[in-house]
């Protein structure tokens, strides 16, 4: 039997959103309350870091074991605000000075941003536990006649929380009929790196909630399919829902 599917594709990026963490202890990370939305993504890639080995039986390979360990983001933008861009780096500033010193003190965020797909549908992304490498890419030219494009590129560095967690995608063609997808606002009101997150409490999530890993029991419906450094037996790159106890793989209507 042949499935015929037609997937939807990228259009554009949407913003970038960076949420600072105020503490982390154990398991639990608690955010600032103030969530940045700056509108500067030219371009993004996401290269996930990963690590495999191979299992010998019998002469031949008897399994490949494989470790995922968080992704390394390429941010090309037109620039990060300069308030931002400090934070991030732990940079000491004292009035108008700033001053650059040595050290890793760079702070732990959330960074997030969306994606607008062919079928009008948006997919949302949380990165919940993130560094920016100063090792940016950042040249400075002298004017010329004709206008320049700005563009800077800059490394983030995502890492998995304490559950695991490196990535939430929130996809809104993946919402059932009976309840409305969460909007921008909605899901970038707070980060989210799981299911009992203090931080999440403060958006009405109503019956959508993460799912730590797949899979797992004692959910609602769900729309949300987090990638984690163990997915069990579903596929990377697979969604799935969990509705009447039973987990069921979620394929997108060709029509």
């Amino acid at each position: 039997m042949i499935t015929y599917r037609k997937p939807a594709y990228w259009l554009t990026v949407g913003d970038a959103l960076f949420c600072f963490q105020a503490s982390k202890t154990g398991n639990r990370i608690v955010y600032e309350a103030e969530v940045v939305q700056e509108p500067v993504i030219k371009e993004i890639g996401i290269t996930p870091l990963s690590s495999e080995s191979k299992i010998y039986a019998s002469g031949k390979v008897y399994d490949i074991v494989q470790s995922r360990t968080g992704a390394t983001i390429s941010l090309s933008a037109v620039a990060l605000s300069s308030e931002t861009e400090r934070k991030a780096l732990g940079t000491k500033a004292s009035g108008a000075y700033v001053y650059d010193t040595a050290g890793d003190l760079s702070k732990e965020f959330a960074f997030g941003y969306w994606a607008d797909l062919s079928d009008g549908s948006k997919v949302y992304y949380w990165h919940p536990c993130c560094k920016l490498s100063p090792a940016s890419e950042l040249t400075q030219r002298t004017s010329q006649d004709d206008a320049q494009e700005p563009s800077v590129t800059y490394t983030i560095n995502a890492m998995p929380a304490a559950n695991g967690v490196w990535r939430v995608r929130y996809y809104t063609n993946m919402v059932p009929d009976s309840q409305e997808p969460l909007t921008v606002d909605e899901f970038f009101a707070a980060p989210v790196y799981e299911l009992d997150n203090s931080v999440a409490e403060q958006i009405d999530w109503g019956n959508i909630k993460p799912v730590a890993a797949l899979p797992a029991s004692n959910q609602d419906k769900t729309a949300i399919y987090v990638l984690t450094e163990v997915d069990g037996d579903k596929a990377e790159g697979t969604m799935w829902r969990y509705v009447d106890s039973a987990w069921t793989e979620y394929i997108q209507d060709a029509s």
